[in-house]
């Protein structure tokens, strides 16, 4: 085999490894230049831009150093580590070892500047929340905030603000008509709904047992003293039959019913309201919009009243944040009495 067969091949070889791994996202391949060059048809400056076109492709292609070392190179600037040549400068460095320094110290000045500049701006963190996938919330020692950025407003605003409060404020809807004697106290014996708007028309109401039950009646009375009421209940859980008219407050209560007797579970008669058709509407279609975000979520809840809906979320992002104190601060701050 002559040496121009042997060329011909190699370069036929090269463009073959090329073509079958150069990612399509890549740079562009220019194979009448890697021709050229691998002839050594190329003078000095047309040779650097090809070898700065082969090096560009280092980041997009598995193969690129497979196509290095394939390469026919008349010049010697691509030899292996073990056969450098001897470069005008007078330094013996491949390109494979030049282009590793290189990338190496890149990153570390990267790294190190992204610290300098984190760690000079803000000090140390003090709390982390990982609230979903690629959204991290940390407060700094200085009382700075990162990771509201992340979410589209008017959420960013109000989760800045809530990284620096660490508390969750009751709607003033809610405490219109809410008791809060009932709510998140530990002697309560309604579960709920108690002190909260609710999504649904159908709500189920829950509540502690009474030790001489032998069964249950719960009354449902609306704002104009209206009273629907169940029938025998044996359990602690009643799903109401009759939708109730949306936009509306309502009070409720439970009669215990025991050696022919009736008595009130408790004195007092917690109240709820059921969500308005039109905020349904708006609530699901924002949910939707706000995504996967428990944080986001709780506080959109919070917005509409649905105060056990954003507690199951907030929750959530404590169970998934054990070491935060900030995700303990605001389920503890929603619990609470305000």
């Amino acid at each position: 085999m002559t040496e121009d067969s042997r060329t011909e091949k190699s370069i036929d070889e090269l463009v073959r490894v090329i073509r079958g791994n150069l990612r399509p996202e890549g740079p562009p391949v220019d194979y009448q230049a890697l021709l050229l060059y691998a002839g050594g048809d190329l003078d000095a400056e047309q040779s650097q831009r090809v070898r700065e076109h082969i090096v560009a492709w280092q980041s997009w292609n598995d193969a690129y150093w497979q196509i290095v070392d394939d390469l026919a190179d008349p010049h010697g600037w691509f030899a292996d580590d073990a056969a450098d040549v001897q470069r005008p400068t007078g330094r013996n460095w491949s390109l494979r070892r030049i282009a590793a320094l290189f990338t190496s110290a890149c990153l570390l000045v990267i790294v190190a500047v992204g610290t300098w500049l984190i760690m000079g701006r803000n000090g140390t963190v003090i709390d982390e929340v990982v609230d979903s996938p690629g959204r991290v919330l940390r407060r700094y020692a200085n009382g700075a905030v990162t990771g509201p950025e992340s979410y589209p407003e008017p959420w960013r605003t109000r989760i800045d603000k809530l990284l620096r409060t660490g508390r969750i404020k009751y709607p003033t809807d809610v405490l219109a008509f809410a008791d809060m004697r009932l709510r998140g106290s530990p002697s309560s014996t309604y579960i709920a709904p108690v002190s909260t708007v609710v999504r649904t028309d159908r709500p189920t109401f829950r509540w502690k047992p009474h030790r001489r039950a032998e069964y249950y009646h719960v009354e449902v009375i609306a704002a104009d003293a209206a009273m629907l009421k169940s029938p025998s209940v044996d359990g602690t859980e009643w799903v109401i039959d009759t939708p109730l008219r949306r936009g509306e407050v309502f009070s409720w209560r439970v009669v215990v019913v025991h050696d022919g007797q009736e008595e009130d579970l408790d004195e007092l008669e917690p109240r709820f309201m059921v969500l308005a058709k039109g905020s349904l509407a708006e609530l699901e279609r924002r949910e939707a919009e706000l995504g996967e975000t428990r944080l986001g979520r709780s506080l959109l809840f919070v917005e509409y009243g649905l105060m056990d809906e954003a507690i199951a979320e907030l929750k959530e992002l404590a169970a998934a944040n054990p070491d935060s104190s900030l995700a303990r601060s605001l389920l503890e701050s929603i619990l609470s009495r305000p």
